[in-house]
């Protein structure tokens, strides 16, 4: 899942490349931090600044977190790394 702000559809393209990368292999959620969807997510996971992604398994536990990361290349690298 990714956590994004509004103003960071910089992080679009990534976030579509790891997607396509995954396959069916994983889901992929897209939130705005500003929306309802975004605002429960991030309390659920705790999050407490945009860009955050959150990793979980089948079972919905967190695997692994990021947040605050300034460049979406070190998210999805943290991603690829962790789904390994």
């Amino acid at each position: 899942m990714l956590i994004r702000s509004d103003k960071a559809s910089g992080l679009d393209k990534s976030f579509n490349s790891a997607k396509a990368e995954f396959g069916s292999n994983a889901k992929f959620i897209r939130l705005e931090w500003s929306s309802d969807d975004g605002e429960r997510a991030s309390a659920q996971f705790s999050i407490q600044s945009p860009p955050a992604l959150v990793l979980t398994d089948a079972r919905g536990k967190v695997v692994a977190k990021q947040e605050g990361a300034q460049e979406a290349v070190a998210i999805f690298t943290k991603l690829r790394s962790l789904a390994k």
